[in-house]
């Protein structure tokens, strides 16, 4: 038995290595400032397997690598893996900065050009001028990349054993790299004359971790209180080195947990469990004691239980009373189960306190940013909370199209906003997702495609934006068959695909909907458990196990019945319309059969199509999106051009 132990402590010696080394890796060279941003789900996902010791330092997805001071001369060795690019920039004090961006997709070439990155406002990329050479599509493996400027204001750019000069004017530049959606590796990194190569792994300190974890683990079993329960004790000690080589940031965000260090849940979640194990048993031990053992057992619960919230949240008094009541409630549970046989109600008392545990647990996780994070509460905005990134029952939105209505004062919160009077003779509705309706990433509505549309027309048409993020077309369908009289439409414009075959669901949408149909609003045990936040962080934490065994929420010939009712729908009241299939960055294949089924509709009387990968990819398509599928300014102004001259050509709407 002493075996499990010795490997347990080697694990957790090895692990926390495994976590020096890679935290030590993502805090990126010396002298150099990372900016992590906070990403939704899907970008974390999307951003590959992590780095490890030895592949060079991690630069995550839309990651940026910023220099201190300007330098004339910037070059990286870099492993850019498919589907993935990065970006080198020099940015002088005043004017614009030379930009290279290589990606790794789609047959993209090489993008070199110069652009004001002072600006919020993504502003176009304009050419260098006067360049001799050529820049193609990268080399297989790691590659070269480089930027130099010499005395004279000529810039030459180099990828691998391609290269160009071009007049550029400026004498040097703040360095800075930017990642794209896939995390790249930076093997080595050279600005001016300082270099700095990526650390290795520390195999001398990992076997030295390892064998100090293993005596340590071997000489607690012979500690008189652990004799019989070492094993017990030190079994959760051997997910440490596995879980120190997993995507723990990504987890963290499918599970909502805010953390400073995601990696150190490789050590933090096994001591956590063993502090746990050991606590039972340390209370098992009181509660059999002759004299004083309720008060001594409960003390116990309560200070174990405070503790370990005030590691996790220690600005939060309320919830770490609420986790010693919580803690104190479980130690009397365990001492109910050691006076068994003299206590008269012991299975009502039993009961009583795993809810009174269970009630404490959750109402100590609302007061944790965790726990506000998971479900919006109706005093967050009392309490002080304005998280970006709630978690939302994937039904609730059906419910919300098909029970409660309300409409909102933000089209991306959940239901679309009160379609506005009348104010031109033209009326046109614009149906879609986040990427018209609105995310957190870009959330200036002004800015979208439908009111650059309404700017661009003129007065004489009114756009009206009707999207709301996470909608698919079966939510549009009964969106507007409901509603189409407060509508009053004389043109609709539907730009949508990604969420009808991104998101994922274990049964498609439409049965779901006529479940709740069938149920005539009345409320679901799922529903209700949806409002408890301890089963959203076990549903979260448990959801990437489960993703892959789930389809697409709206599958082609589904999304295909939608549409044609839209189109119906719109044909009774003589109202055309345009469809556009969402474009997904990098690669468009993942929707071209949901584009392709869209062009299928269009007969060119009145629906027509435009496909929305033609118009937003190519190779300087990165300027128009900020992650996968939503579009900064230049990609919403690029849109809208498209829309504009489709309209004009169908002669749906007159010249401004």
């Amino acid at each position: 038995m002493r075996l499990l132990p010795v490997l347990a402590g080697a694990s957790l010696g090895l692990g926390a290595v495994l976590v020096w080394e890679r935290e030590r890796l993502e805090a990126g060279p010396p002298g150099w400032e990372v900016d992590d941003p906070e990403l939704p789900v899907y970008l974390a996902s999307l951003a590959g397997a992590p780095r490890l010791p030895g592949e060079g330092w991690p630069l995550g997805s839309r990651f940026s690598l910023k220099g201190g001071a300007p330098v004339s001369r910037l070059s990286v060795l870099a492993d850019i893996p498919p589907g993935g690019s990065l970006t080198l920039a020099l940015s002088p004090p005043r004017g614009d900065a030379a930009i290279l961006t290589a990606p790794r997709f789609g047959g993209g070439g090489v993008v070199l050009g110069r652009q004001d990155l002072r600006s919020s406002n993504s502003p176009t990329l304009s050419a260098l001028q006067s360049c001799q050479g050529e820049l193609s599509t990268l080399p297989e493996g790691p590659v070269w990349l480089g930027l130099e400027v010499d005395a004279g204001g000529q810039l030459r750019a180099w990828v691998g054993e391609q290269s160009t000069r071009c007049a550029w004017g400026e004498r040097a530049g703040q360095p800075l790299l930017i990642a794209g959606l896939s995390r790249v590796g930076l093997h080595e990194l050279h600005a001016d004359q300082q270099g700095v190569r990526a650390p290795t792994a520390a195999w001398p300190a990992r076997l030295l971790a390892v064998a100090i974890g293993g005596l340590l683990a071997l000489g607690s079993t012979r500690l008189r209180p652990l004799q019989r329960s070492a094993s017990l004790v030190w079994a959760p000690f051997l997910l440490c080195a596995p879980l120190a080589l997993l995507d723990l940031d990504a987890w963290q965000q499918e599970a909502r947990l805010l953390l400073d260090h995601p990696l150190r849940l490789a050590l933090g979640l096994p001591a956590l469990v063993s502090a746990l194990l050991l606590t039972v048993l340390a209370a098992l031990a009181l509660a059999r004691r002759p004299r004083g053992s309720l008060p001594a057992t409960l003390g116990l619960g309560a200070l174990v239980g405070a503790g370990l919230v005030a590691l996790a949240a220690p600005q939060w008094p309320v919830s770490i009373a609420l986790s010693a009541a919580t803690g104190a409630s479980l130690a009397a549970l365990v001492w109910v189960n050691a006076h068994a046989e003299r206590l008269r109600y012991f299975n009502l008392l039993s009961l009583a306190l795993v809810g009174l545990a269970v009630v404490g647990a959750e109402n100590a996780l609302i007061w944790t940013a965790t726990g506000q994070r998971l479900v919006g509460v109706s005093n967050r905005a009392a309490a002080g909370w304005t998280p970006h990134m709630e978690a939302r029952d994937p039904l609730d939105d059906l419910r919300e199209v098909e029970t409660v209505r309300h409409h909102r004062i933000y089209p991306s919160e959940g239901y679309p906003v009160a379609p506005p009077p009348r104010s031109a003779p033209l009326r046109i509705v614009a149906l879609g997702s986040s990427s018209t309706g609105g995310a957190f990433q870009f959330d200036d509505l002004d800015l979208f495609w439908p009111a650059v549309l309404e700017r661009q027309l003129g007065a004489g048409v009114q756009v009206i934006n009707q999207a709301v993020g996470g909608w698919t077309s079966l939510h549009m369908r009964r969106y507007i068959e409901t509603r189409i009289e407060d509508l009053d439409p004389d043109l609709f414009v539907v730009y949508l695909g990604n969420n009808d075959f991104k998101q994922r669901s274990s049964r498609p949408y439409r049965e779901l909907l006529a479940e709740l149909q069938g149920e005539a609003g009345r409320p679901r045990p799922t529903a209700l458990l949806a409002r408890v936040r301890l089963f959203q962080l076990l549903r979260f934490s448990l959801s990437p196990l489960a993703t892959q065994a789930q389809d697409a929420a709206v599958p082609l010939s589904h999304a295909r019945d939608n549409l044609e009712a839209l189109v119906e729908l719109a044909r009774a009241r003589e109202a055309p319309v345009l469809l556009v299939s969402e474009a997904v960055y990098p690669d468009p294949a993942e929707l071209s059969s949901y584009a392709a089924m869209m062009a299928s509709l269009a007969d060119g009387e009145d629906v027509r199509f435009i496909d929305g990968a033609e118009v937003l990819l190519g190779p300087a398509s990165w300027q128009y999106f900020l992650d996968n599928v939503h579009l900064s300014e230049e990609g919403h102004r690029r849109l809208e051009a498209a829309i504009r001259a489709e309209l004009l050509d169908a002669g749906w709407v007159g010249e401004p």
